[in-house]
Order: C-alpha cells, then structure tokens, then sequence
C-alpha cells in the first residue's frame, strides 16, 4: 500500500497521530506520524534523522505510545473526515524528500485543508496552506471577514 493508492481512492482521513516517544522535546516536533484513514489502511511517515528526509513505512516499528497530532497542532482537527485528494511529495533543489503537502476535502469540495509537513533538524514541522488573494490577504480569512 502506497500514498499513491490511498489518494487515487480519495479516503477519508480518520486520524493523524504522532509517536510522543519519538518526540523532539528540544524542537517540540514529532519525528514519526501515522496516518490513520477511515477504511482502516494507514501509513507512517518518518523523518530520517541522519539526512533530513521524510520516508513512507508500512510499520511503526518500536512504538510505545501515539498521541493525536491535533494536541499539538489543533488546525489538524479541520482535516478529519475530509478525503484525501491530492498529495504532493516535495524535494529541494538537492533532491532530498524533505516536505509533503496533502490537500484533503469533502465530496462537494466546499472545504479544503491543505497541510505541509517538512522536515528540519530531525524533527517534522507543521503548516496549514491558505491561498493568498491578489490583495495579499488569505482567501479564507477574507472570506471569514464577510
């Protein structure tokens, strides 16, 4: 099972956990994610701390114990429930595997979150991508603004 088989089936995302015993508490960063989707597949992205990669694993391995990433980052909550729609596996000018975006939406496509995870230091950092009008503002927050 692949990243690639679970967006071209668009399911839904159920749950985004982190191993807290992998937890960079320097950096308050995890270094492993699990992907938890509704059909009961799931997918572990890791940070590779000897380059600063992410890589995609079937297994956690030695895992003790999982959090939900929403305590850490609670935007996170806003894509529960969304399918999983595109996903993009982003490399730096060197070539390393060192960020993912993933858009996830619900079937209508009214909503839309879109969530980065990078890389840096061994740990994995979290953005919520908002598209920026010509104004300069987010589309969301001017829409919210109304």
């Amino acid at each position: 099972m692949s990243i690639e088989e679970i967006t071209r089936d668009a399911v839904r995302l159920a749950k985004v956990q982190y191993a807290a015993d992998s937890f960079f508490t320097d950096f308050g960063r995890p270094s492993t994610l699990l992907f938890d989707f509704h059909d009961g597949r799931s997918l572990v992205l890791r940070a590779v701390a000897a380059t600063d990669e992410l890589r995609w694993e079937s297994a956690l391995g030695d895992v003790q114990k999982l959090a939900d990433l929403a305590e850490l980052f609670p935007s996170m909550r806003e894509a529960y429930g969304l399918n999983l729609r595109w996903c993009w596996e982003m490399r730096n000018h060197q070539g390393y595997f060192d960020a993912l975006q993933i858009e996830f939406s619900d079937p209508s496509l009214a909503k839309t979150v879109i969530i980065q995870f990078k890389v840096a230091a061994s740990g994995i950092d979290v953005f919520c991508v908002q598209q920026l009008s010509s104004t300069g503002e987010s589309v969301q927050a001017r829409s919210e603004s109304r």
